[in-house]
């Protein structure tokens, strides 16, 4: 399998899944496919660089953006990769 950096694995993790995803089911998902224990907070700061100028060397990654929502009674969010619209 093609060596594949962190943004990656978290962009294809989440395309793949296409729901809203809590970061430890994000983990979970990176793992079952890469075999590769990503930390949380290294998701969420990959999550936070989708949509940006930092993915312009990914065509694959043009046109998406995350969303996120804050889970309901908890200090936690969800997180979603969406198509950006046009």
């Amino acid at each position: 399998m093609k060596k594949t950096t962190q943004l990656e694995r978290v962009f294809h993790a989440m395309k793949t899944e296409g729901r809203w995803l809590a970061l430890h089911e994000i983990k979970d998902a990176i793992f079952a496919r890469y075999d590769h224990l990503d930390s949380e907070c290294a998701i969420s700061a990959r999550l936070r660089e989708i949509g940006t100028a930092r993915c312009a060397k990914y065509p694959e990654m043009a046109g998406y953006t995350v969303n996120k929502d804050r889970m309901v009674g908890r200090n936690a969010y969800l997180y979603r990769l969406m198509r950006v619209p046009g």
